[in-house]
């Protein structure tokens, strides 16, 4: 269901090593889970991320390789959840699927800007789903 332009954003971002990932909103109600989160974890010095699903009442918790968690992701997200909210160093990002089928992204990379009168660490606003280079010269605006 997604289209390559759609996996390409989400392939960067997770290329990127994201401290935490959200999977909500089930396209299926009946389905067993109702949320996964996954955050990522040291195990024995390696970078692993810790994959937590709930259902009504329990939570399951596995460990996946870092290799791993790009099909996961691509194999829940949009099939079995219809949002995909991605925590990172670099990038806060948020995937939906509306009710209609379309893809709505919104990727707002954190910058370090130190200019005057501006806080270290703003943030850049991006709801086109470009690369952190693409937007120079886009209009964007830094907000505080």
């Amino acid at each position: 269901m997604l289209d390559t332009v759609a996996r390409k954003q989400i392939a960067e971002v997770l290329d990127k090593q994201p401290n935490k990932l959200v999977l909500s909103n089930l396209a299926d109600k009946s389905h067993l889970y109702k949320k996964t989160v996954v955050q990522k974890i040291a195990v024995q010095g390696r970078v692993m991320y810790q994959m937590e699903r709930f259902t009504e009442k329990q939570a399951f918790h596995e460990n996946i390789e870092l290799v791993a968690l790009q099909d996961i992701i691509f194999d829940c997200f949009p099939s079995i959840y219809m949002q995909l909210n991605i925590f990172g160093d670099e990038a806060q990002c948020d995937f939906k699927v509306t009710k209609k089928g379309k893809l709505l992204s919104n990727v707002r990379w954190n910058t370090r800007v130190d200019a005057p009168g501006q806080k270290s660490g703003s943030t850049v606003g991006n709801d086109k789903g470009l690369s952190k280079d693409a937007l120079k010269g886009d209009g964007i605006s830094i907000r505080s």
